[in-house]
């Protein structure tokens, strides 16, 4: 296994001739993905305003193939967690309180 793909030579091909080819890969880091986000602005009668944003997070890099088993979980510690969204981090503005 190496981390170069690299076609053959190409001679007398006809025009618009392809065979299929499939390369598979893992990435076991997380993919955190926004689905959905709701902001929501309340302003008083006295001039307060006040900003809730909510966000709806998906890990889409990290999805199990078939069932989950805690058996197989369980039997190998060095793979727990590995594709889990363990921290999140956000750009705030300089003034953000």
């Amino acid at each position: 296994m190496g981390d170069i793909v690299q076609y053959g030579v190409y001679d007398n091909v006809p025009a618009y001739k392809y065979s299929p080819s499939t390369i598979h890969f893992k990435h076991q880091a997380p993919i955190v993905v926004a689905t959905s986000s709701t902001r929501s602005v309340s302003v008083s009668h006295w001039g307060t305003v006040a900003f809730e944003e909510s966000f709806e997070l998906v890990n889409a890099g990290a999805e199990l193939k078939g069932p989950f088993s805690r058996e197989d979980f369980m039997k190998n510690p060095k793979s727990q967690g590995v594709g889990a969204a363990n921290t999140l981090s956000a750009m705030l503005p300089a003034d953000a309180q």
